[in-house]
């Protein structure tokens, strides 16, 4: 008797043999032997086991004979097949290109009978070649299996695509850059007595849902009511908002950078209608996802009152919650009223606390109080913001929406402080300076909000809602500055076009407003020139705003009287530039 375990046997792609083990059993006395189809003697006995290495793809045969010759009687034969192994080889041509070109996918398999994971493709070709194009800004890697009697093996190749010298993100990923770089707020409280209870939110321009904004600051007065749950205000829509812009330039190296905007806003300031506060970021080196491969955040720039705080990354002073989906800034506003010998209406603060730190406080209940820049002692924490476009963040704070069912407890109706389990987590949504900016000029009716003096902008691009129709077209266009108050015909807060930052004219860490020696076409006053220079209109100097003028801050502490950084020149707003002005776009639905 002669058998083979096992009978046939896989030969590895990289080898020329696979084994197996003969055995057989002899009532001769005489001595048997095991011979090779070569004839090669191979072991001889009774009986006994002999394995065997050198088993080659096709039928492998061997015979067991009565003495030690080939030429002796058989006695019994076994055959052992030796199988292939399936190989594939999969590659791109070229293996790295520019977004936008193509590439030849090809791959080649070996002892196969079918292949699948082609792309765009049900072929189930063994070998082949298919041509893509990539629009997307992402290395892509493509693996091809293939079967065979041996077997499956599978095949790899990715394809590296690059960004081209000019390039532009796409409005989902602009919307993805400001979610995960959207500030966490905490916000003391001025609410103690009845009618303050819900001052301290964050809201919208129009919650009151009457499209009038001149009566907010007196609605606002009556916020109580709606926390109450008075059926007269239930209409009201107390949405928690972000005035948002992203503005997208391309550096002479050819990276590219980001300016994120972010305007937090409430309704009345101890005296004053609308609040004006606001966080700016800018960030290097984007790659077209947030976080991602060499981009890098350079600094965070907050307002408080006139005053513009600059903080360069890293920093003690800049501290952020990490989450998987976000790196959200840490940032400390005052409650709506308050003296001016301490932190009040509403101004930021840096907080000085690591969030490792604040975790630790939160985790075990401790007061909820926290270190803030430019103030002594710790400053009270009466409320937490985030953004709802944050999952980590909303998650981790378990922040709702705040609602006619449940503003009573999301408003923190007190002034003082209390423990971290007391604070209500409230979400806030991101919307756009655009949608805002129509409702400032003057020829379009809108003297229910804004009132003179008014100031003419040159509009190089219509204003666009989301859904791409025009709202107000390019050409010259008359815009308001100063906010109406129905209480107060003396009211001169400014609207947006009015602001510094709107312009990027504000001193660096200062509080010296430069926009009027912008306007003015200062150029000792900002590094590389002036406004109009980089422009090129020269006759905007004294004359009006062009609707693209921005000065980009470098970062970097000049004084009073010079900035650093540059006003970005020409087109540099255009798609063929890799420019984008969201300070007059929109990107989130109303």
């Amino acid at each position: 008797m002669l058998s083979a375990e096992p009978e046939s046997c896989v030969i590895p792609a990289d080898a020329a043999h696979c084994e197996t083990t003969l055995s057989w059993s002899s009532s001769n006395a005489d001595t048997v032997c095991l011979f090779n189809d070569a004839g090669e003697e191979l072991a001889c006995g009774e009986s006994g086991s002999h394995d065997v290495s050198d088993i080659v793809s096709g039928v492998n045969t061997f015979h067991l004979k009565d003495d030690d010759s080939f030429d002796g009687q058989t006695l019994a034969s076994v055959q052992v097949t030796g199988i292939d192994a399936p190989t594939v080889s999969v590659a791109f041509d070229p293996p790295t290109i520019i977004q936008g070109e193509h590439s030849t996918l090809t791959w080649n398999s070996e002892h196969t009978d079918s292949c699948s994971g082609i792309p765009e493709s049900d072929s189930t070709a063994t070998n082949g070649s298919k041509t893509y194009v990539r629009e997307e800004f992402a290395d892509w890697t493509v693996s091809i299996t293939c079967e065979g009697p041996g077997g499956t093996a599978t095949g790899s190749a990715t394809l590296r695509v690059e960004r081209p010298p000019v390039w532009s993100l796409t409005d989902d990923e602009r919307r993805a850059y400001l979610a995960y770089y959207a500030p966490v707020i905490f916000k003391r409280s001025n609410e103690n007595d009845r009618d303050e209870r819900g001052l301290d939110l964050i809201t919208n321009f129009d919650f009151d849902q009457d499209g009038v904004f001149s009566n907010n600051k007196r609605n606002w007065e009556e916020v109580y009511r709606f926390v109450e749950g008075h059926a007269d205000v239930e209409h009201w829509r107390i949405r928690p908002t972000l005035y948002t812009a992203l503005i997208e330039f391309m550096e002479p190296d050819e990276t590219k950078s980001l300016l994120l905007l972010y305007h937090i806003y409430h309704a009345k300031q101890l005296g004053s209608i609308h609040d004006w506060e606001r966080i700016e970021l800018r960030i290097d080196d984007v790659q077209g996802t947030p976080g991602r491969g060499s981009e890098r955040l350079r600094f965070v720039v907050i307002t408080k009152h006139s005053e513009h705080k600059a903080r360069n990354d890293p920093h003690a002073d800049l501290n952020f919650m990490e989450t998987a989906n976000g790196r959200h800034p840490i940032i400390w506003q005052a409650e709506w009223s308050g003296s001016v010998f301490d932190p009040n209406r509403a101004e930021l603060r840096f907080v000085q606390d690591a969030w490792r730190v604040l975790n630790e406080r939160v985790d075990g209940e401790d007061d909820a109080e926290i270190d803030v820049t430019d103030s002594d002692g710790e400053k009270d924490v009466n409320y937490v913001f985030v953004c709802e476009c944050s999952p980590g963040a909303r998650e981790y704070w378990e922040a709702e929406a705040i609602g006619f069912d449940n503003a009573e407890a999301l408003t923190a109706g007190v002034r003082k402080r209390v423990d971290w389990d007391e604070v209500p987590r409230v979400t806030y949504e991101l919307q756009d300076l655009a949608d805002i900016l129509p409702t400032h000029t003057a020829a379009g009716g809108y003297e229910k909000h804004w009132k003179a003096p008014a100031h003419t902008i040159l509009l190089e691009s219509p204003l666009r809602g989301e859904g791409g129709a025009v709202e107000l077209a390019a050409g010259w266009h008359d815009f308001y500055y100063f906010a109406k108050d129905d209480e107060d015909p003396l009211e001169n807060r400014e609207g947006y076009p009015d602001k510094t930052w709107f312009w990027g004219a504000y001193d660096w860490d200062g509080n010296r407003a430069l926009k009027v020696r912008a306007y003015q076409g200062d150029a000792l006053a900002f590094q590389g020139g002036s406004r109009g220079e980089a422009s090129g209109r020269l006759d905007s100097h004294g004359s009006y705003w062009w609707q693209h003028d921005y000065f980009a801050h470098a970062g970097r502490q000049g004084s009073e009287q010079f900035q650093y950084g540059r006003w970005l020149a020409s087109d540099w707003y255009t798609e063929t530039q890799g420019g984008f002005d969201g300070r007059w776009v929109s990107l989130f639905e109303d």
